[in-house]
């Protein structure tokens, strides 16, 4: 009878700390959350637990993660690159969403820095460039997202960004060249007539 009364109270503290447990795993955004507390200067918890506050409508928290997550990935004597790429570019994407033109091109910049051949940093980029006017950085950056482009819906974006560039720095013989080479692979596309 003790051995039984010592095994039931034995399960309903394991049933009690997995149900404590259990509430962590609840959601994408309470798993970080729960990560967080056990280590909060890790980078890589922090950079997905932006993510997570991003997917949940919380952009404020996401965008103070992912500052957070680059902060300390920087910091590190052998950065990780790729989250440290990914955070930057998820603040660039941030501010730009939010209407914070500069502090977007800033990340941007950053992100390039960890990585030039970036399609999305330099796209993005090039497109903050054209609206802020300044036309031939943003064919800069359209030329080269054109050269890095991995795929057909890459090479599409950076075209229809190189064509509106070079239209806008008033080279319309060039912007005509670009539209005609965009609707040689993407033929009756609307948007390139």
């Amino acid at each position: 009878a003790t051995a039984a009364v010592l095994s039931a109270l034995v399960v309903v503290a394991f049933s009690a700390e997995s149900m404590e447990r259990a509430r962590y795993w609840e959601s994408d955004l309470s798993v970080w959350e729960g990560a967080l507390k056990a280590s909060p200067d890790n980078y890589f918890v922090r950079h997905f637990l932006g993510g997570a506050y991003l997917r949940a409508g919380r952009t404020e928290d996401g965008r103070l993660e992912f500052e957070r997550a680059a902060a300390i990935n920087s910091l590190r004597p052998h950065p990780d690159r790729i989250i440290l790429l990914r955070s930057r570019k998820a603040l660039g994407l941030v501010y730009s969403r939010t209407g914070r033109p500069q502090d977007a091109i800033r990340e941007y910049t950053l992100a390039l820095g960890v990585e030039p051949d970036d399609f999305d940093s330099n796209s993005d980029l090039g497109g903050l460039y054209l609206q802020a006017g300044n036309y031939g950085e943003a064919v800069r950056l359209y030329e080269k997202a054109s050269l890095v482009a991995a795929n057909r819906s890459q090479v599409k974006e950076s075209l229809l960004g190189l064509g509106e560039a070079y239209f806008l720095t008033g080279d319309r013989e060039r912007a005509k060249e670009i539209y005609s080479e965009a609707l040689s692979l993407y033929p009756g596309d609307v948007d390139f007539t």
